[in-house]
């Protein structure tokens, strides 16, 4: 019962994805609702007596409640990037068409591979927009 509560402490250190809305994590997204309804399934088999059909399956899902937490989130992670990256292509998202509009890249969307990307990135829309507001 601890080990079920602790392992929620250690989500931000597992979970590495950048993207952390699930609207645009679809391999996530049906796992965590699979995980939701573990959790139901675990508290209704919970609330039953300790026999054999009920202890099975309590085990099981069990193993898919933690499972989900050292397995599948960190390989979430890793995929949707692999996914995600394949099918970016700029100019898709909302935030990209005003910044077309107006001519300004947003600051560190693209440049997430180095903190020295990052800052010349940022030096060049801070440039960018002293540029336009003279």
């Amino acid at each position: 019962m601890l080990g079920a509560i602790l392992i929620l402490f250690v989500i931000p250190f597992i979970d590495r994805s950048p993207i952390r809305t699930p609207r645009v994590r679809p391999i996530f997204n049906f796992f965590f609702w699979l995980f939701v309804a573990d959790f139901f399934l675990l508290g209704f088999l919970g609330g039953h007596p300790a026999e054999e059909p009920y202890i099975t399956a309590s085990r099981l899902a069990s193993v898919f409640y933690f499972g989900f937490f050292i397995v599948i989130l960190p390989l979430t992670s890793i995929l949707e990037q692999i996914v995600v990256a394949a099918k970016r292509v700029p100019g898709d998202r909302p935030e990209d068409q005003i910044t077309q509009e107006k001519k300004v890249t947003p600051p560190g969307r693209d440049a997430l591979d180095s903190l020295g990307a990052r800052r010349r990135h940022y030096e060049k829309f801070v440039k960018t927009y002293q540029e336009e507001r003279e």
